[in-house]
């Protein structure tokens, strides 16, 4: 077993093994760095830019999501720059994001929410109209909002890495992107609700769902959610039954003989 690396976060002596990332080790410790992208077993994203910290003999604050624990590391997750820097990254992306946790289905669950009130971002600078875009449906079931959203791709990489389905993509570039189907603009998946279950922000969510007569009165949210999984992996399968009826339905053309001095050979 390799040697531990030995470091220090906020005043704290640290052990971890090489290879650690500085998010991970802070968390073993007990020392919260926050971060909306980084989800263990993911690939990194750094695209939050909420988990910089300042480690020293280094000129810049850096990304603890994508950096490896270092001999000697020497880190501060709350010192006034990286407050600020904090602070400036959720004004960000608050610029066009609709302020109505009152009544948002996320409010008093939300990630974002925990963070503005954390480093009280409740003010912006802007004075600029935000723009807004419509609600898309992506499936009987499945809604994105896109002004919600603040681009972690935790939907993306649970799809892609974890389900294996891949049908969640990114389209458009810098301030123009967006999350969206890879198939035009309707998912083609079993709709298992694992990129509902996983976004920080609720802008993935299965509003307006009718809920089986099972879930319904049933406060237990890991039941609710078992529930509702099953119920759309029975779904989707009744869906499928029903389309392939409807292809076994169709008249069968009847296939021309090619005779046998016509036909080509393929290698």
């Amino acid at each position: 077993m390799a040697d531990l690396v030995n470091l220090t976060i906020n005043g704290a002596s640290v052990q971890a093994a090489p290879g650690t990332l500085l998010i991970d080790a802070a968390k073993h410790a007990g020392i919260e760095i926050p971060a909306f992208c980084y989800y263990e077993g993911y690939s990194l994203q750094a695209a939050c830019r909420m988990c910089l910290v300042e480690v020293e003999k280094m000129p810049k604050l850096q990304a603890s999501c994508t950096l490896p624990v270092s001999e000697g590391m020497v880190v501060r997750t709350e010192t006034a720059p990286v407050v600020k820097a904090r602070k400036t990254t959720l004004e960000f992306l608050l610029t066009n994001h609709p302020l109505d946790c009152p009544v948002c289905d996320k409010g008093g669950e939300c990630e974002l929410q925990d963070m503005v009130f954390r480093y009280g971002a409740g003010e912006s600078r802007f004075t600029e109209n935000k723009h807004h875009v419509d609600e898309k449906q992506w499936s009987p079931v499945v809604f994105y909002d896109g002004p919600r959203c603040i681009l972690c791709y935790r939907c993306v990489r649970v799809c892609n890495e974890g389900m294996g389905v891949g049908a969640l993509g990114i389209v458009n570039r810098g301030v123009l992107s967006e999350i969206a189907p890879s198939h035009g603009d309707h998912l083609e998946c079993d709709e298992c609700g694992m990129c509902i279950d996983i976004c920080p922000r609720g802008r993935v969510d299965q509003r307006n769902l009718p809920l089986p007569d099972a879930a319904v009165g049933d406060e237990s949210h890991g039941n609710r959610l078992h529930i509702l999984l099953r119920w759309l992996q029975d779904d989707a399968r009744r869906a499928q039954r029903q389309d392939h009826a409807r292809q076994q339905s169709r008249p069968q053309r009847p296939q021309r003989r090619v005779p046998l001095h016509q036909r080509t050979l393929r290698l």
